[in-house]
């Protein structure tokens, strides 16, 4: 019984070793991990990154894709420092790009491209530190740089995201003074976002033994927040006098506006309570903290009353003031401070305990009675809106009479049909597509539907439906008349309605239905119906018609109606899964000319056939997806494959716009307002020179992606049946690339096209059983890929020779072609392997781990242990490999990595003209390389890092050895001998010490022997003399890589050394 428990014992503690060990090995990924803020961070820090990165052009977007390629290989190698380091590096990339041809170059003055510049770089900074934070890592086994990230996070999201944000809107149809408004709120919310107490979320759980307020930590520090506040709120503001410092003076509106932008930041603080939005400030004693509030918030009230009375007397309302200029400031500043007032007293309720009821009816009375008479009423009017603010506050605050609200909104209906018959009822005009009057009646009536939805809502008499019914009409009656009017402008060009209001009233819209769904007083289905209405209305921003507007809440309704009805979906049959689909399509269909003046206003052009038919499978694939979730799906694989296909279709037809097999012309689907684009073949979309097919070999690399999809989502039973298929869908696939290639992007010679198919065609059979092998695929693999590089090495043969010179040049391009076919597919198969061989050993690693978790010898000895030892976990891969028939792998995958970098070297000389930084991005190919028992027998831990490193130091080597043999370009003296030969030998010098220290770094990450601190303390300023000695560039980029390494060797070196000193 006692050998029983401790092997039991054992069990459990190998098994709990192994979890961790595998718990290591997934840390080592990128995720969301242990951090509990990645959605909220979201929001901020990719906002502001994906403006920063669409405003730098297509070579920051080239940038990021090498980068985030480069991140992905290293992050499935599981390499988690490389990873990291190349996030970081592709951000300075990045902003290296964004500083030479970024949109931020045309701002008006050179402080504001700094200050833009400065913004843009602090938006990379934030998008790196978010990614940095998920990191599961990092999190984990560096909790202090966590939560110093953590902290740069919150502090850097505010200020950063509301710059950029505010220069977005500012570079837009908003202007420069708008954008500052929009800006404010922004800045608003992302105070309210990140500047709020928060508790840090990078925090481990805690035990019951450590203290709890390790666990409740505030994320930001009292003058973190402190300085984060004051930049994000004064942003707005600053960035108004800025971008107005010439014309500030000329009108007194900028004033006004600057008052507005300091109060309502001001206002906010104090109606969040200060203890929240001001939780860093050291507060005094309770009273005078009052009186201090007090007298701020009457200060911001008394701002804002100000710039509000100055919009109204001197902006766009003011021809609508109709009293002299003395009096007029007065009425309309009475009227204002009021109103102002009584909604203090509301706000904080006052009423009844500090203030009687009746006082706050009579300065309600001034308040409206004041205004009425400023807009030019006559005296028989006045007692109208004083009935009214009096039944008003009773009804409100005593018994709650319907006659008492019945009063008040006869007061609202009459005082506004004076304002409508005195000012606009009388014109003869029209607006948009109908008269005024028609329009004056429209107002009329949604003003009578806006009073009486908050009785109808307040009494118990209407039902469910009743009030559903009042206010599905009431949206979409409001939405009609926004339509009207967004389309009519000024005759400055400005909108009658702005845009915001738009958007303001559909938000407003879908809270108040939620909560009136919430609060039980409307069904669900209503609830529903006014959601999706105010979120359609906002589709009149793009569009132009009702007609247009109605079938996009069509579609809203349809896309919408299986995530609100979820309740009735759990019965859901084949049956009425093709129904849904039919209507989603057929009302798609019906809002083809929505889609048509969406696609328009987006981009600027009419859209072609393809894109309008992509768009529609996309949103089609996207609705569907909801469905394909569903328990009675989850299990059927044909249709989660026939799903795929749509959205890999859609995107196909939206990227490429191929030419489709119909013409859109004015008849049954188009009108003669909506006519697609045709285009022809162009450069830009279909290759790089013009051929004859007109776009459509574009549709070969639809073929590819369709099969390839059914080719890696083949069932994981590989009979033979199915390997057939697949063989033949992955010959499909690859020889459809190689044909698009060969008719788009070479000469026409039918050898050439022939091997080009055969050799993708190869390469699509071998990447297809790489990653999901069958039972014989390991034996007839290494043939495949034999033949693949004779196919590719017949093409290169083909395009030797030429007689003339201009077929000679045509053959040259076509050599550099095919090697660029070559060190494509050759870094897929590398990469491929590479992904096979690690998952293939996944187990046996674990078990590694467990066993030097155990071992009281190996973690002791560390790096210094004998060579055998250090090569016993290579040898027992290799023996695995060998077992399973496929030691293969590694050798092949090698020679792809080797031979595709020497590929893409070759290219790199030929574009860049020999540049020698190339080579710091080619560098990253090796890091494919694998262990085998040919070339290179380990490559653990460091080992893997040592080929990039030494093909780096080698190529600048090269290069400056080149550079030293071809002489200066200038003779100094009279003889060639006198002038080369000092100069060729300080130059060769300068290149010697500079190579010391970087060939230290390369033999300590290849055989692990540490360099004693003396040596590396020697050789550090032989690092730093080369680039005074010599001019070369190679010789100074070699130093500059020397002085890194040294830099490098000796962190790797004390790491090791603490390590092995804490584990002593």
């Amino acid at each position: 019984m006692g050998e029983a428990s401790t092997s039991m014992t054992d069990a459990r503690a190998g098994d709990e070793r192994g979890r961790r060990a595998t718990g290591r090995a997934s840390n080592a990924r990128m995720g969301s991990g242990r951090w509990r803020h990645g959605a909220r961070t979201a929001l901020g820090a990719l906002a502001s990154a994906s403006v920063t990165m669409f405003s730098g052009g297509s070579a920051m977007m080239a940038v990021l894709t090498v980068g985030g390629a480069t991140t992905y290989v290293l992050d499935v190698s599981e390499s988690a420092e490389g990873a990291l380091g190349t996030i970081w590096l592709t951000a300075a990339c990045a902003c290296g790009t964004l500083g030479a041809n970024g949109s931020w170059i045309g701002a008006t003055s050179f402080a504001s491209s700094v200050g833009l510049f400065v913004a843009n770089t602090a938006s990379l900074v934030t998008f790196c530190l978010w990614c940095t934070m998920h990191f599961r890592w990092i999190v984990i086994e560096h909790p202090g740089t966590a939560a110093a990230c953590e902290r740069a996070l919150f502090a850097l999201c505010p200020p950063v995201t509301g710059a950029v944000l505010t220069w977005a809107f500012a570079s837009t149809s908003a202007g420069a003074e708008g954008a500052a408004f929009y800006g404010v709120v922004v800045c608003l919310i992302a105070h309210r976002l990140f500047l709020f107490p928060i508790e840090s979320g990078c925090a481990l759980a805690a035990t019951d033994g450590q203290a709890k307020t390790e666990r409740r930590r505030s994320i930001l520090t009292e003058d973190d927040a402190k300085i984060s506040t004051v930049v994000t709120l004064t942003l707005p503001v600053l960035a108004y006098l800025w971008t107005t410092i010439d014309i500030l003076f000329e009108s007194i509106d900028h004033a006004f506006a600057c008052i507005a932008l300091v109060t309502i930041p001001v206002l906010y603080l104090i109606g969040t309570g200060t203890r929240r939005s001001l939780w860093w400030w050291r507060r005094a004693q309770e009273p005078e903290m009052k009186k201090t509030e007090m007298f701020v918030l009457l200060l911001a009230l008394m701002g804002f009353a100000v710039s509000l009375e100055g919009t109204l007397v001197f902006g766009e309302f003011g021809e609508y003031i109709e009293l002299p200029a003395p009096l007029k400031y007065i009425m309309v500043a009475v009227s204002v401070n009021c109103a102002l007032v009584v909604f203090v007293v509301c706000n904080t309720n006052s009423i009844g305990e500090m203030v009687p009821l009746s006082a706050v009816q009579v300065v309600l009375a001034v308040a409206t009675t004041t205004a009425i008479c400023a807009m030019g009423a006559p005296i028989w009017m006045l007692p109208v809106p004083v009935a009214g603010s009096r039944a008003f506050m009773k009804y409100h605050y005593e018994d709650g009479s319907p006659t008492d609200y019945g009063t008040f909104a006869v007061s609202c209906v009459g005082c506004f049909v004076w304002f409508l018959a005195k000012n606009f009822w009388s014109l003869d005009v029209e607006v948009g597509s109908i008269h005024i009057t028609s329009l004056c009646y429209a107002v009329l009536a949604l003003a009578v539907m806006a009073l009486g939805l908050p009785f109808a809502l307040s009494t118990k008499s209407f039902s469910h439906t009743g009030v559903g019914s009042l206010v599905v009409g009431y949206v979409v009656a409001l939405a009609v008349v926004e339509q009207i009017l967004v389309q009519v402008t000024h005759e400055d060009g400005s909108l009658i309605y702005p845009p915001y209001l738009v958007i303001s009233t559909s938000v407003c819209g879908v809270l108040a239905s939620k909560s009136l769904v919430i609060s039980g007083r409307m069904s669900r289905k209503f609830g529903w119906m006014v959601q999706s209405s105010s979120a359609a209305k906002l589709s009149m921003l793009f569009v132009h018609g009702p007609m247009e507007m109605f079938s996009v809440l069509i579609v809203v309704l349809t896309i919408s109606a299986p995530h609100i009805l979820v309740h009735r979906t759990k019965s859901l049959s084949a049956g009425d899964c093709i129904n849904y689909c039919v209507i989603l399509v057929v009302s798609l269909l019906f809002a083809r000319f929505a889609m048509f003046e969406i696609i328009f206003e987006i981009t600027g052009h009419r859209p072609t056939d393809a894109t309008l038919f992509g768009g529609l499978l996309l949103i089609t694939g996207a609705s569907l997806a909801r469905l394909s979730t569903h328990h009675n799906f989850r299990d059927d694989d044909i249709g989660r494959r026939f799903l795929v296909m749509i959205i890999f279709f859609g995107c196909f037809l939206v990227t490429f716009r191929p030419p489709m097999p119909w013409k859109g012309e004015v008849g049954m689907w188009y009108d003669a307002a909506h006519v697609p684009d045709s285009e022809e073949d162009d450069a830009r979309l279909y290759g790089i020179r013009k051929g004859k097919h007109h776009g459509w070999p574009s549709w070969l690399l639809m073929l590819a992606a369709l099969t390839a999809m059914f080719s890696v989502s083949s069932p994981r039973k590989q009979t033979k049946a199915v390997s057939t298929i697949r063989i033949i869908f992955g010959a499909v696939c690859g020889g459809s690339v190689g044909l698009y290639m060969a008719l788009e992007y070479f000469a026409e010679q039918w050898a050439l096209d022939v091997f080009l198919f055969m050799a993708c065609a190869l390469v699509g059979v071998f990447l297809s059983f790489a990653y999901t092998p069958s039972a014989t695929s390991s034996r007839w693999l290494p043939y495949v890929y034999t033949a693949y590089v004779c196919a590719l090495s017949c093409a290169f043969v083909t395009q030797t020779g030429g007689s003339t010179v201009e077929e000679r040049e045509q053959r040259l391009d076509g050599k550099y072609g095919v090697i660029s076919v070559f060190a494509g597919a050759s870094l897929q198969i590398a990469f491929a392997l590479k992904f096979q061989v690690y998952s293939s050993l996944e187990s046996t690693r674990q078990r590694q781990r467990r066993r030097s978790r155990a071992s009281p010898f190996l973690p002791a000895t560390g790096r210094s242990r004998p060579e055998y030892f250090r090569g016993v976990a290579s040898r027992n891969e290799h023996r695995e490999l060998k077992v399973r028939s496929l030691a293969w792998m590694p050798i092949i995958g090698n020679i792809a990595t080797l031979t595709s970098f020497a590929a893409c070297v070759v290219l790199a000389d030929e574009l860049t003209g020999a540049s020698i930084f190339s080579v710091f991005v080619l560098a990253p190919i090796l890091l494919l390389l694998h262990q085998d028992s040919v070339m290179f027998p380990t490559l653990d831990e460091h080992q893997r890092y040592a080929p990039p490193m030494a093909v780096i130091v080698g190529k600048l080597c090269y290069d400056g050895v080149l550079a030293v043999l071809a002489g200066p370009n200038k003779v100094h003296v009279l003889t060639a001998s006198a002038s080369k030969l000092p100069w060729m030998m300080v130059n060769a010098t300068s290149l010697f010490l500079a190579s010391m220290s970087s060939m230290n770094l390369i033999h300590y990450l290849a055989t692990s022997v540490r360099t004693s601190g003396m040596t590396l303390v020697l050789t550090a300023p032989l690092a730093v003399v080369p680039p005074f000695l010599s001019k070369l560039s190679a010789v100074r980029a070699l130093s500059a890589v020397s002085v890194l390494a040294l830099v490098l060797q000796d962190f790797l070196q004390r790491r090791a050394k603490i390590a092995g000193l804490k584990y002593l």
